[in-house]
């Protein structure tokens, strides 16, 4: 389970074969966002936009 697409590559490249690749989306918390949102746009991680909900009518987790 990775949003890495790196990961998949080096599997790929070992001869392990991804047969589908399943997104485990959940509201991030406030204090997340700004690592997801590095994760996605400086190392190119498979993440929706973090500042948007990642699944309909998602509600934030408040800590």
């Amino acid at each position: 389970m990775s949003h890495n697409p790196r990961e998949h590559e080096a599997l790929v490249r070992h001869g392990i074969r991804v047969t589908e690749r399943v997104p485990l989306l959940i509201p991030p918390g406030e204090d997340d966002i700004g690592y997801l949102r590095a994760e996605r746009e400086r190392l190119d991680h498979d993440l929706p936009r973090p500042d948007r909900p990642a699944v309909p009518d998602a509600v934030p987790v408040s800590r």
